[in-house]
């Protein structure tokens, strides 16, 4: 007895000396970290905005919250040089500097209205904006300003943006964007009933035709994804007012028919966010380390966790992380849930180009661990959100046809035939087959996959009412 137990401990000695041994080679050769490539050095490299700012609705979006008074566009440019500078100075900067948010004064603040925040897809949202129009019209009033650079935003023929240096750094005030279009589309409520059809059209060709500038160009995956809610939101109000206001929408049917189109392919894919999402990865992970949230060594972890800390710093090699995400974007994976699942693929193969680790000895224990491990963790899928685009241009194809239908003229019954006799850019995205039509129910329907989110229908099933033939104009 006393001989196994002394060969036990001997065993159990000698595997903790090996594993001992193992974690100072593997700390000792992560000690020498590898020279950045090319390639990874244009990766991480702060970049600018494009061009220069004349017409450029990026700078007006991004000064939206600039002092009453000031130059929205002035405060944009000088804001974005005041942040780029920033950023190419102290690579892990969390907050924007101080000059950048006291630039030209305090900023614009706005107290958002529960009468603006409506779901078109679960709500009357026509109705809302009806009932509560006094509340509607005060807010306006209070934020006229506001509302013009909103406009101002909406006439400038260009949209360029850089990719972010930080996840922290302050994007385009996206949500005064969204509230002040909420507000827009009140107010073309309000136009068609006054019978001012043209008006509201008008509003509505604008902002759909600035969405689709910025989702063209962005190469921000928020920008893309905020303002193709907006265009989709802009939609369904389109669609409502053909359905409550027939006739004199019926006598707009040239500007209607030229607002829906189907997205082309730079509209609705992600190829230029990808590219983004890889730098801004590249560019944290390159340079994270204990002091900036890599490890446990922070202040109040105590010893145990200063030690995993320094074990962790100590097999982490930020060059060759940013080499290993410049030479592998093509593992930021862009294939939709919808067409991972035609495959039959289950979740767990569905993300395997962030697993880790894959079964290389070498690549995944011995060099670079904390590196792959923070890839693995850090990469998005950006399939969920190739979904959610797919379902923005299968409703787009959705009002194109209730468009046609309405200024067409066309009978109930041809209207199956028409739909089923479409062009391929007017089928459903994900099956390459026509839309379906309710003739009972008089509805166009149009099934998503994307992620439901509380401005969408929560079952992903787009549906468009389809007036009866308004009278001849």
């Amino acid at each position: 007895m006393r001989r196994t137990i002394k060969f036990i401990l001997w065993l159990l000695g000698g595997l903790l000396l090996l594993a001992v041994l193992a974690l100072i080679f593997v700390q000792v050769y992560n000690r020498f970290d590898d020279p950045l490539t090319s390639e990874a050095q244009a990766l991480v490299a702060p970049k600018p905005v494009p061009g220069a700012p004349d017409g450029n609705a990026y700078f007006m979006l991004l000064g939206m919250r600039a002092p009453a008074g000031k130059d929205a566009m002035a405060v944009g440019v000088a804001l974005d040089k005041l942040n780029f500078e920033a950023f190419s100075k102290a690579p892990m900067l969390s907050d924007p500097p101080e000059e950048a948010v006291a630039l030209g004064g305090p900023p614009m603040k706005v107290q958002r209205i529960d009468a603006l925040r409506c779901n078109w897809f679960e709500k009357d949202c026509l109705a809302q904006f009806r009932d509560q129009r006094e509340a509607i019209d005060k807010f306006g009033a209070e934020q006229a300003e506001l509302f013009d650079r909103y406009q101002r935003a909406l006439a400038m023929p260009d949209y360029r943006d850089r990719p972010l240096q930080s996840y922290n750094e302050p994007a385009p005030v996206l949500a005064l964007f969204n509230d002040m279009d909420a507000l827009a589309q009140a107010r073309a409520v309000y136009a068609c009933e006054q019978g001012d059809a043209a008006a509201a059209l008008q509003q509505v060709r604008r902002v759909t035709a600035f969405s689709r500038r910025v989702m063209a160009n962005t190469t921000s995956l928020v920008s893309k994804l905020v303002f193709a809610q907006v265009l989709r939101n802009n939609l369904a109000l389109l669609n409502a007012l053909m359905r409550q206001y027939p006739v004199p929408m019926a006598q707009q049917a040239q500007a209607l028919t030229a607002l829906a189109l189907p997205l082309t392919l730079a509209e609705s894919g992600l190829e230029k966010t990808v590219d983004a999402e890889v730098a801004l990865l590249a560019r944290n992970l390159m340079y994270t380390d204990s002091a900036h949230g890599l490890a446990l060594n922070q202040e109040g972890q105590g010893a145990g966790g200063r030690l995993v800390g320094a074990l962790i710093d100590g097999v982490y090699k930020r060059n060759a992380t940013a080499n290993f995400l410049a030479s592998r974007k093509p593992f930021f994976s862009l294939e939709s849930q919808w067409q991972r699942s035609q495959k039959g693929l289950d979740e767990k193969s569905m993300n395997m180009h962030t697993r880790w680790p894959s079964g290389v000895f070498w690549d995944d224990y011995v060099d670079n661990p904390a590196g792959r491990i923070l890839v693995a963790i850090g990469t998005p899928n950006l399939g969920v959100y190739t979904d959610r685009m797919m379902d923005v241009d299968g409703y787009e194809r959705l009002t194109a046809l209730h468009v046609q239908i309405f200024a067409g003229r066309i009978a109930d019954a041809d209207i199956p035939a028409f739909v089923e006799g479409q062009d391929p850019r007017y089928l459903d995205p994900y099956t390459g087959k026509p839309m379906q039509w309710d003739a009972a129910k008089r509805l166009l329907v149009f099934q998503g996959h994307g992620r439901a989110s509380s401005s969408g229908p929560a079952d992903g099933r787009f549906t468009v009412a389809v007036v009866p033939l308004p009278p001849a104009p």
